[in-house]
């Protein structure tokens, strides 16, 4: 038992790289979020709440961090995942990937618009 594994098929690449890909979209989201806040008229200031403005910042953040951190993660986690099972590194990988990501992104889309109360 000394020199086996007991981790599985796992590969800690594979799950580091998926992590890098998720945090950085999360950080190019939360910069995005940002500037598309700024950009647009803010909320009106008749509400009950202390600083509507940076509640929506927040909010808009928020939502493109987490829309790009779902992004990043799917077409990483993909690719790496085809480069782990094929054993070649090469456009279909990369295509694949994107399809995927588009396709998390699609699902994301008809969910929010057709299901506005399903989390």
């Amino acid at each position: 038992m000394e020199g086996s594994s007991l981790r599985g098929p796992v590969d800690d690449g594979l799950i580091l790289k998926t992590g890098k890909g998720a945090g950085i979209g999360l950080a190019a989201g939360s910069v995005w979020g940002l500037l598309v806040s700024m950009l647009h008229d803010g909320p009106k200031v008749g509400s009950n709440v202390k600083y509507p403005e940076l509640v929506r910042t927040g909010k808009v953040c928020g939502g493109y961090a987490g829309t790009l951190a779902i992004l990043g993660a799917t077409y990483v986690g993909v690719e790496q995942s085809l480069e782990r099972v094929r054993g070649k590194k090469d456009i279909i990988n990369g295509a694949v990937a994107g399809f995927a990501a588009g396709a998390t992104m699609g699902f994301r889309e008809f969910k929010i618009v057709n299901f506005p109360g399903i989390p």
